[in-house]
């Protein structure tokens, strides 16, 4: 699946220059120039990665990374920030950013940024249902000690998909 970029910023020359690149980033890119218009993408649509301008000196830009983030917590978002910007940066980075590209930059840079950001978004799922597996491991042990073996043998064949025949020995006689 094509993964979706949303890029916000309010320079629409700059705007213009990275669309110009879209042949060479990864993914379908979509552009919002003011905050309604990131809000819809965000209504609309899964985004995998954003990019957003906080160069301009607008407070707005960190409350919007908050908003965002409230809206689809699992999305990675990039800042574009100039070289002094170390609070803003710092203060996107408390707002949910994931990381971070100092303006200027070349088209690798930004490449590479955002397929980093996209290996972090997939391996994502990944630590959930690692999350869930021991979750029901941890449930099931907690059913096989107070005896009820089959109850924990079906929760653990459900969680690995074992489409085995049950095995309805009763092995507490074993």
């Amino acid at each position: 699946m094509t993964p979706i970029v949303l890029l916000i910023m309010r320079d629409e020359i700059f705007l213009r220059n990275l669309l110009r690149w879209s042949e060479e980033i990864p993914g379908e890119l979509r552009s919002a120039t003011t905050r309604p218009e990131a809000l819809k993408y965000y209504g609309e649509l899964a985004i995998d990665i954003t990019l957003v301008d906080i160069r301009e000196e607008i407070g707005e830009d960190i409350e919007l990374i908050r908003e965002l983030k409230g809206l689809q917590p699992a999305t990675e978002i990039i800042l574009l920030s100039d070289p002094g910007q170390v609070g803003r940066t710092m203060a996107g980075l408390r707002a949910g950013a994931t990381d971070e590209l100092t303006v200027p930059f070349d088209i690798g840079t930004l490449r590479g940024a955002i397929a980093e950001a996209l290996m972090r978004r997939r391996a994502r799922p990944r630590k959930r249902s690692l999350r869930r597996f021991i979750e029901q491991t941890m449930m099931a042990a907690t059913f096989a000690q107070a005896g009820d073996h089959a109850t924990a043998r079906g929760m653990m064949e459900e969680e690995r998909g074992d489409r085995r025949p049950p095995d309805n020995r009763d092995r507490s006689k074993t």
